[in-house]
């Protein structure tokens, strides 16, 4: 039977030292992973979506999402579904920085059990770029839960609430079929950008 660990971070104000209190680590991972947001916003346009801004949505509508979008067609018009309606894609950016040094994409279950996003991005750290890829989340959801039980070894517990996750070598990973190359960041680029 799983447990679902919910915390009210309202209560924990002025909490210092608090083990409810997220670490330095947990901030500095979570601003890093504000960092590949931003740069997949800005991104995103050059590839045909039109970013929705999920900061003006209410939380419900924008739990387990990081942002949505709008597919144009080469005509510049959007895409639409048979009703008529324009399609609103739900996507998910995940950023792991450590890849780089232990060769794994590391995925938590917990979030692939909250999402409500159909397509994913990784973000994966290579030196000074960051190579992305894309993928339906269905695809990703059956293969990481084939890969955990075909693989117990790599099922594993960690992060800032011991959650538990899974490690795929990250060379296995990029391979699968449903993956596609999405776009490589530079980050001196970014840096120098950012700086002007």
């Amino acid at each position: 039977m799983s447990r679902t660990l919910k915390r009210d971070w309202t209560s924990c104000r002025g909490l210092q030292g608090s083990e409810s209190m997220p670490s330095e680590h947990f901030r500095e991972q979570k601003r890093k992973g504000r960092w590949f947001e931003e740069q997949m916003r800005l991104a995103l346009p050059e590839r045909g979506f039109e970013v929705y801004d999920t900061d003006k949505l209410r939380y419900s509508q924008k739990k387990g999402v990081d942002c949505y979008v709008k597919i144009k067609d080469k005509d510049g018009t959007f895409k639409r579904n048979p009703q008529g309606r324009i399609i609103c894609e739900p996507l998910e950016f995940k950023y792991d920085e450590m890849s780089e040094k232990t060769g794994n994409v590391y995925i938590e279950f917990d979030s692939l059990e909250k999402t409500i996003s159909t397509v994913w991005f990784y973000g994966l750290k290579d030196g000074y770029k960051v190579e992305t890829y894309m993928m339906q989340f269905r695809d990703l959801y059956q293969f990481v839960m084939q890969y955990a039980k075909d693989h117990p070894e790599a099922n594993r517990t960690g992060g800032e609430w011991r959650s538990p996750a899974v490690t795929i070598d990250k060379l296995t990973f990029i391979a699968q079929p449903f993956i596609r190359h999405f776009r490589t960041f530079y980050i001196r680029d970014i840096i120098n950008a950012q700086a002007a």
